[in-house]
């Protein structure tokens, strides 16, 4: 499994109801990980378009001395603090129906996903997100950007409503071993939690056969399914450091 690593990801183009899913020659087996990890999430928008950006944010030394005291359930400790704002996406479009999975980034309802998850919608399109705790509830598209993968939905509601939110972690520090935790609903199984390791950065998208994506990307060996994609990779501390988003195919632990 992957992350990506880059100064700032942009998901930045507006949603057209003729757009078609991207093509992959690995696409049906591939999951990965777009890398929040360096950033801090700040949502702009204005009249005209609605534009999320993912800027980055420095290293946090502190974040090696807290995953090095780790307790007996550090992975379920992790999990718990994460997990009340990861959704399941849903996409109902009559004729055909997709999976996959997303986190709440504002208190505004504000979901980032992978764009494929949500690249087939269209005009008669319905998309609903389901909580840990069952609640489900319908989301438009917000913003999306094909060439990083990321979509970004708001969820709707007729009441006024303060979501839970996961705090994006810095990246910028990672190092190969670190503990991680991929969040999500693998095979439409929700609530599913795996757990690895950092196996490698600064993959650079050219060897994943993705020249064209640029950017680099976080390995890791914690089991990413379909469905799995646009879930969270979260550290010990329960922060956000990528996007599950790409596995490679016939591979074991990549």
């Amino acid at each position: 499994m992957w992350a990506r690593r880059s100064a700032a990801a942009r998901a930045a183009a507006r949603v057209t109801l003729s757009g078609r899913p991207r093509a992959s020659r690995a696409a049906p087996a591939l999951c990965a990980l777009v890398s929040t990890a360096l950033a801090t999430a700040a949502v702009h928008s204005d009249r005209d378009d609605a534009v999320a950006r993912l800027e980055r944010a420095p290293a946090d030394d502190g974040s090696r001395r807290k995953n090095a005291a780790l307790s007996r359930n550090f992975i379920a400790d992790a999990v718990e603090k994460a997990i009340p704002a990861v959704v399941n996406v849903a996409v109902d479009s009559g004729y055909f129906s997709s999976n996959g999975s997303g986190f709440v980034i504002a208190p505004n309802g504000l979901v980032v996903t992978n764009a494929h998850v949500v690249a087939r919608c269209n005009r008669y399109s319905k998309i609903q997100v389901t909580f840990a705790d069952g609640s489900k509830y319908p989301a438009v598209i917000h913003s999306t950007d094909t060439l990083s993968d990321i979509a970004i939905l708001q969820i709707e509601s007729a009441e006024p409503m303060q979501w839970p939110t996961i705090p994006l972690g810095a990246s910028a520090d990672l190092r190969p071993g670190e503990w991680v935790c991929a969040l999500g609903s693998p095979f439409s199984l929700q609530n599913s939690v795996s757990a690895g390791i950092i196996s490698a950065v600064a993959r650079h998208s050219s060897e994943l056969g993705y020249p064209q994506k640029g950017g680099e990307f976080i390995q890791t060996d914690a089991a990413i399914n379909s469905g799995n994609s646009g879930g969270p990779l979260v550290n010990l501390d329960g922060e956000v450091i990528g996007i599950n988003t790409m596995k490679v195919d016939g591979s074991v632990g990549i």
